[in-house]
């Protein structure tokens, strides 16, 4: 028996979970992409990249806070860290295929996140009544009280009329008790359910349903009760209309994008073979079963450290060499071996739409993780098609990812051996010493980086249900010094 995915349908709930978090890159971020504060010869470093290397990733102590000496220091990090790079290239040392991966990976994570900009926030048009409902509805709190019913059952509803989960249990015997829920804003639901409490007007006690959570579950609701925090002073209300027109782009941004992406995935299948598949994921269960942080060491070694093998010759993928060439599927009637799929996830991790997988749902959860795969390999290929790895930003963030990858290997370089305070030592000795080597070529807009202002709270922001989850590169660890007498005040337009 064949296992088949259509991906127009099937795949499209779970791609709207995965780019929702698109949406952490604020307005104070984006407004300033491309907005040049430092050049280091050909290399670059915006403003936006400076506020988010400081401020999505934790700093250390000694540069942590707002104040004019530790934003030097931290500037003085991220030019050290292009200084760096550019010793790595005079070295001509060489990337890790895993590095490759990694580099070029994130470049089509970026691609993507550019194509739900493009053909999905910059196509939102503003219903100033709907935000304004969602502006009054989003500090709400819902009881709602539902059934859910299989196939078969909601068949026999739908054939009647039904006006309450009452009369449901009437009609339907064996049903459990109705269950109830309470459900704010930001808690997972469909979006069905989401549009009726928060983007229209609700009624109480009035069924709404079928909706679909799955082929064969659908969920009837009522609305039992709401408690409503009201916003009282002027900026409390100015603050709720900006939060809810915030929610309206976003969940109307998604709905564009579905429909755009549903196009391109149309009539395209997913075809399993169920006994290769069955060995395959017996073997790569037990990669991606293992504790937490056996998992994060794995994935880490994996990039950073120069002897260790890619990610199918890891000895847990050992297993699967015998079934390398083995036909694992056919999409869109091209056939991809075991080989050719793991040469995919080197690229693109997998991710898996629950959480929290277990022994049991691991086979199922993998079916629709490399569905997931596929309809992300078909909307990169769409973005090369398009151009868009030529685009300013993703050529930013490619370059970004390059250095910090290239600084780091070349801290390692000069600090094998050595002690954390003889490292410190050391590196902050080669960095002065690159400083004045490089001075000619380093330029940096004064100006613009006085204006700058950063928070001092530790934070780490991340994507969910994407495959590189970290927004940023660590903070460069490479130098406190808080000086700049070197490079020239330089003005970028």
């Amino acid at each position: 028996m064949r296992w088949v995915f259509s991906l127009s349908s099937t795949l499209l709930f779970c791609f709207i979970l995965s780019c929702a978090d698109h949406k952490i890159e604020d307005a104070k971020v984006t407004q300033v992409s491309g907005n040049v504060l430092t050049s280091i010869g050909n290399r670059v470093i915006t403003v936006n990249d400076y506020i988010k290397r400081c401020e999505y990733v934790p700093r250390p102590n000694y540069c942590k806070n707002n104040n004019y000496i530790h934003k030097k220091i931290a500037l003085n990090s991220l030019i050290a860290e292009k200084l760096l790079a550019l010793e790595f290239e005079k070295k001509k040392l060489n990337f890790t295929n895993a590095q490759k991966n990694l580099i070029t990976g994130r470049k089509e994570q970026s691609m993507r996140q550019l194509m739900l900009k493009i053909n999905g926030f910059d196509k939102v048009k503003l219903d100033s009544e709907v935000v304004d409902i969602i502006a009054k509805q989003s500090k709400r709190t819902y009881e709602v009280s539902f059934l859910i019913l299989n196939a078969i059952q909601n068949k026999q509803v739908s054939k009647e009329r039904i006006t309450s989960l009452i009369n449901i249990q009437d009609r339907i015997p064996d049903l459990p008790a109705v269950s109830t829920k309470l459900i704010t804003l930001n808690d997972e639901m469909p979006d069905e359910v989401k549009n009726i409490l928060f983007f229209l007007k609700p009624a109480k006690d009035f069924l709404y349903g079928p909706i679909a959570l799955s082929k064969t579950k659908h969920m009837f609701f009522e609305v039992s009760s709401w408690n409503t925090l009201v916003s009282i002073t002027d900026e409390q209300k100015k603050q709720a209309y900006i939060d809810a027109e915030k929610t309206y782009r976003e969940s109307t941004a998604l709905k564009i994008y579905k429909k755009y992406v549903s196009a391109l995935m149309s009539h395209k299948e997913l075809v399993f073979d169920p006994e290769v598949f069955q060995v395959f994921s017996d073997k790569i269960s037990n990669v991606y079963l293992i504790e937490k942080e056996k998992k994060e060491s794995v994935i880490q070694n994996t990039i950073w450290n120069e002897e260790t093998k890619t990610i199918d010759d890891i000895s847990s993928f050992n297993d699967l060499k015998m079934i390398r060439n083995e036909r694992l599927l056919i999409f869109d009637n091209e056939k991809f071996s075991v080989g050719n799929v793991l040469d995919l996830i080197k690229k693109h991790p997998l991710v898996f739409r629950n959480r929290n997988v277990s022994s049991k749902s691991f086979t199922n959860e993998l079916k629709y993780a490399l569905a997931d795969l596929f309809r992300d390999r078909e909307i990169t290929e769409q973005a090369y098609r398009l151009d868009y790895d030529k685009e300013k930003d993703i050529v930013n963030i490619e370059n970004k990812w390059k250095d910090f990858i290239s600084s780091s290997i070349m801290k390692d370089v000069l600090t094998n051996g050595l002690s954390d305070k003889e490292a410190f030592i050391k590196l902050s000795s080669k960095i002065d010493s690159l400083q004045k080597l490089h001075s000619n070529i380093i330029k940096i807009d004064t100006d613009k980086f006085e204006q700058i202002k950063l928070t001092s709270i530790d934070m780490n922001v991340i994507y969910t249900n994407q495959a590189y989850p970290l927004i940023e590169p660590s903070f460069p660890i490479l130098t406190d010094d808080h000086l700049l007498d070197y490079g020239k005040k330089h003005n970028f337009n």
